[in-house]
């Protein structure tokens, strides 16, 4: 087994968008105040993040496909 440590990729939003095409939702969980310092193009925005870290989010609203619900 390698003893290399394993980093996480990570990738600009300038990246990401693109190589977004139209087959690729990007939903973006950050709140809205984060949302506005920085955005990827066509990306969808339902904060929910601190929710998530909550206890509470087992509470959260699904909607088809598993999906959280407006």
């Amino acid at each position: 087994m390698s003893e290399t440590e394993s980093v996480p990729p990570q990738i600009s939003p300038e990246e990401v968008a693109e190589r977004r095409d139209d087959s690729l939702f990007v939903l973006d969980v950050r709140n809205e105040d984060d949302v506005e310092e920085w955005n990827i193009d066509g990306s969808r925005n339902l904060p929910i993040y601190d929710e998530l870290l909550d206890e509470e989010a087992e509470d959260l609203e699904l909607g088809p496909n598993n999906c959280a619900a407006n």
